[in-house]
């Protein structure tokens, strides 16, 4: 029995070193200095890189997969297969994207999985309150090196012409593209990103706008109260200005409605559970909704939505992943200027 004991005894002070060692060896790899070691990733390079098309061009827009299975072994297959002009992510691509052992748990193998993806169509996302959620407790320096605003900014290479790159625009074809930040940062009216924003807007001359946030505006679904304070100022600058769409992701449904003439859109079907629709009393006639959330087949209504662009129209389905099953379309015509 004294030798059990004493056997017992060792085992556990050996397999408590082990874990000691290992948990040394994991935060000696996350070296700020050499994150990331993949490179940065500018999907306005790859973009550039592609032929300009001619006449109708495609465009997704999708988010929320948050490092799913689903999302790795249907999303990415079918978003090859597919092969539009570009992609816009909603945001949540990682589950934890601060911290120092989000680099191997997260960022390392949204890296790998999405290679192809990115290295082929043009990805442009929008930063989600996961990507800056830490996965352990904040070390000593975590603002300095592993904030996860900075993972964000180091993974890709985005345009900086707002001069803070969580938030930016691009032209493409007849599309202003305008992708916001809410996590992290201050955004209110007369906040640096609000003047930019309203800047932006009005120097805007192409047929068409579209707005992207991870926070959603109007919602049905079970996160109806995580809205902006300043919702009503933000819809009442995208009337102004003649924004006909804006994309959200954030509440893990499907939801399309129109409000003052701008269409907004839940795109957050991207691989994450989903969520109920405990809200159901904020909708107006004429919206649209779905969610898998309580449903033994959830993973049949993992979404996309599917934008044709050809001149002045805009011509949009949102499709379900696993069997192709249109679930709505809508039509956007050219903003009057």
């Amino acid at each position: 029995m004294k030798y059990f004991h004493h056997r017992k005894k060792k085992l556990f002070l050996e397999s408590g070193l082990f874990f000691c060692l290992l948990l040394a060896a994991s935060f000696s790899w996350a070296s700020p200095n050499d994150w990331p070691p993949w490179g940065e990733y500018s999907p306005l390079k790859v973009l550039a890189s592609k032929p300009t098309p001619l006449g109708k061009w495609s465009i997704i827009v999708y988010g929320d997969s948050k490092g799913s299975s689903f999302h790795k072994q249907k999303f990415i297959p079918k978003l090859l297969a597919i092969n539009p002009t570009l992609i816009v992510n909603t945001g949540d691509m990682v589950a934890r994207g601060g911290g120092i052992l989000s680099r191997e748990n997260d960022w390392e193998p949204w890296e790998k999985e999405s290679r192809e993806l990115r290295n082929h169509i043009p990805f442009f996302p929008v930063i989600g309150n996961h990507e800056i959620t830490v996965r352990e407790p904040k070390s000593a320096d975590h603002d300095k090196y592993y904030k996860g605003l900075r993972h964000f900014s180091l993974f890709y290479d985005l345009p900086k012409e707002s001069g803070w790159e969580f938030y930016y625009s691009f032209v493409y074809g007849d599309i202003t593209f305008i992708l916001l930040a809410v996590p992290g940062a201050d955004f209110k009216p007369g906040s640096a990103q609000w003047q930019w924003l309203e800047q932006t807007l009005q120097k805007a001359t192409t047929p068409h706008i579209i707005t992207f946030s991870h926070s959603q505006i109007y919602s049905v679904g079970d996160k109806e109260n995580y809205v902006w304070e300043y919702a009503s100022e933000l819809t009442s600058l995208l009337k102004k200005y003649g924004v006909q769409l804006h994309f959200s992701g954030n509440d893990h449904i499907y939801y399309r409605t129109m409000r003052d003439g701008v269409t907004y859109i839940i795109s957050a079907g991207g691989g994450a559970n989903m969520y109920p629709l405990t809200h159901l009393d904020n909708a107006i006639p004429g919206d649209v909704f779905f969610t898998g959330d309580g449903k033994p087949d959830m993973e049949n209504y993992y979404y996309y939505v599917s934008l044709d662009v050809n001149s002045d129209t805009i011509n949009g389905k949102t499709v379900l992943v696993n069997n192709g099953k249109v679930m709505d379309t809508f039509t956007l015509k050219a903003r009057k200027r």
